[in-house]
This record gives C-alpha cells, structure tokens and sequence, in this order.
C-alpha cells in the first residue's frame, strides 16, 4: 500500500496558515517550530515553512476547457467527503479559485474539483471520484462504462443547476443512489428535477410539502442526506 507523500512549502504568515488548514480545513497540526509547522493533510503531512519572500504567484493551466492555477496541490476525496468539505467552505464565505463543479463529466476520470488559495497565495484543488478506481483512469466518453446515457444526462442536469445549494444536493445524489434506482423511480427522479430549483430546496429542507406524485422521489433524497 503506498505510503504518504511529503510536501514542504513556503508560507508567509505561520498563525495564518494554522488557521487556514488546521481550523478552516480541519487539519491536524503535528510538530512545530517557531518557522515551521506539520499538518496532517487528509492522510498526507505537509509542511509549511515560514519563509521571507512572499509565495510567488501561480501561472495557469487548461484541464477541461478551464483555466486552472499551476502549480497548485491538493487531495483527492470520496464525492461525499468532497460534498461536505465544498458545502463548509461556502457557509464560511471562502471565495473559491475555481468553484465547485463536475470535469470530465460522463467520461471514464469524471471528478467533482474547485480550487482555492491559503492566506499565503498557495493554490489547493481539492478532488472528488465515487470510486478510488477512477483516480487514474483513462479512456474518453465514447469507451466509459457502467452508467447509461440516461443517467449520464441525469447527472450532467443535477450538476449543472441553476444555484450552487441545489448542485450539491442534487449531484452527488445523482452520482450515487441515483444510479441504482429502478426504472419507474429513475422516471420520478427525471419529474422532480424539473422543478425550479427553490421549489426543490423548500421540498427538501422540509420547508413545504411536494406534489404527492414527486414526494416518493423527495422521500430518497431526503434520506440519501439524512434528514429525518
């Protein structure tokens, strides 16, 4: 099993970045000196050095049609994990790089990504896959295998809404028990998401009651995020 990878870095500000990662982001801080400090980073431990010149400024890539910091580091999550993490930083008024969204969409590598920078002006990207499997994978749209093209577009529509809130309820949903449904609950799930999408949040959040012909597709989600 391969082991965790080692990053040290430049940062400006020590007290900043312990705040950044190990409030913000949740890291646990390992040792420290009065110009360094450990953090686990999601299984990985970094190091962040104070240093005298400022970090200096990211250039830019293209992965998916979108332009992207380079160089920037990152970690790679389940889709929930990845949900959880993307849905903390908004409420916390992060302004995001690259905001959340799905790349590669309906393609073998398909990941949930955004991009955000520490108070030093290092990049991160934070990844999501369903499966660890996919972390590596290659291929293009025409070879992926296992969901249909009907759920593919499914997935492409909960993504790709209209408010952020509703992206990120609605597709890792559709990403996991989505793709299990049956045929007469796929074609309820395809009803419900033609809503408006503050009617789907108020049907979700409990806040009113939805058409009694969608409620069976409100009742999975609903669980699918634990609300009782």
């Amino acid at each position: 099993m391969p082991g965790p990878f080692h990053l040290a870095f430049p940062v400006r500000d020590l007290a900043a970045t312990r705040a950044f990662y190990g409030e913000l982001l949740g890291c646990a801080m390992g040792r420290s000196a009065p110009r360094w400090q450990d953090f686990d980073f999601f299984g990985h431990q970094l190091s962040a050095h104070l240093a005298e010149a400022p970090a200096a400024g990211a250039g830019a890539g293209a992965v998916d049609g979108e332009a992207v910091p380079v160089p920037h580091f990152g970690a790679v999550l389940d889709m929930d994990s990845w949900s959880a993490l993307a849905a903390r930083l908004r409420d916390r008024g992060v302004a995001f790089l690259v905001a959340p969204r799905l790349r590669f969409a309906g393609e073998p590598g398909e990941q949930g990504t955004f991009f955000l920078s520490d108070p030093s002006g290092n990049a991160l990207e934070f990844k999501g896959f369903r499966s660890m499997d996919s972390v590596f994978a290659t291929g293009t749209a025409a070879e992926a295998e296992g969901a249909s093209d009907r759920q593919k577009r499914l997935r492409l529509r909960c993504w790709r809404r209209g408010t952020r809130e509703m992206d990120l309820i609605l597709g890792p949903y559709a990403d996991g028990p989505a793709a299990e449904l049956d045929p007469d609950a796929l074609d309820e799930f395809e009803r419900l998401i033609e809503a408006e999408d503050q009617d789907l949040y108020r049907w979700v959040s409990a806040q009113a009651a939805p058409p009694p012909d969608l409620a069976p597709a409100v009742g999975r989600i609903r669980t699918h995020l634990g609300i009782g």
